[in-house]
């Protein structure tokens, strides 16, 4: 299967298989960051993490997977539901995006691995949420397209351990350029907004 490029290519019981592993691996992360094990049993772990890394990389693909056109043209023809971006990449966030006309949703909760400051989201993971959520919406209104600018406001600290909701909204297409603003709150409390500019690609 080194060949397929989006979710839809790979049979369910695959998928299914790849996305626990992926988050088997978020979580193994999250255990090596947080590890106060001694140093014998730190080796041990990464001896066990090679081998295993070895084994996986020896059916690589050259990409990983993504939400495919169909699945986006499924969700665009419903005008409402919702789409898991990244499920098997174990290095994303696994946002669960729910789109409704020209506006987008998503629920997440960070935890340690993604801390800036002391209890607090990384700036970086911030950006890189409304981005997402942003330029999802984006590709199911039918439109590919890459991120021009993005403009981040910070207006307060963003917490650790309680459900974020990164949201989006479409703004009016001006040529090639379709303007996107979002924000991240928490609690009801706006925390973070961004206003973003996408460009359209040809296909």
């Amino acid at each position: 299967m080194t060949d397929r490029t989006h979710l839809g290519d790979v049979p369910p019981d695959w998928l299914a298989a790849s996305t626990s592993l992926a988050q088997a691996t978020r979580e193994l992360v999250e255990a090596v960051a947080l590890s106060d094990a001694d140093a014998t049993v730190l080796d041990e772990a990464r001896s066990e993490v090679a081998a295993l890394t070895e084994r996986l990389r020896a059916t690589a693909r050259p990409h990983a997977l993504r939400p495919g056109p169909a699945d986006l043209a499924a969700l665009r023809a419903a005008d409402a539901g919702s789409i898991v971006v990244r499920p098997t990449n174990p290095g994303a966030v696994p946002l669960e995006i729910s789109v409704r006309a020209d506006t987008a949703e998503a629920t997440w909760t960070a935890g340690p691995v993604h801390e800036g400051p002391p209890g607090s989201l990384h700036g970086g993971t911030s950006a890189s949420l409304l981005d997402s959520v942003l330029g999802t919406l984006v590709q199911v209104r039918g439109t590919p397209a890459v991120t021009g600018t993005l403009t981040v406001r910070y207006r307060r600290r963003v917490p650790l351990g309680v459900p974020l909701t990164v949201s989006a909204a479409l703004g009016e297409r001006d040529g090639r350029r379709l303007p996107v603003t979002g924000r991240i709150e928490a609690g009801g409390e706006v925390c973070v907004e961004a206003e973003a500019l996408f460009v359209a690609v040809e296909r």
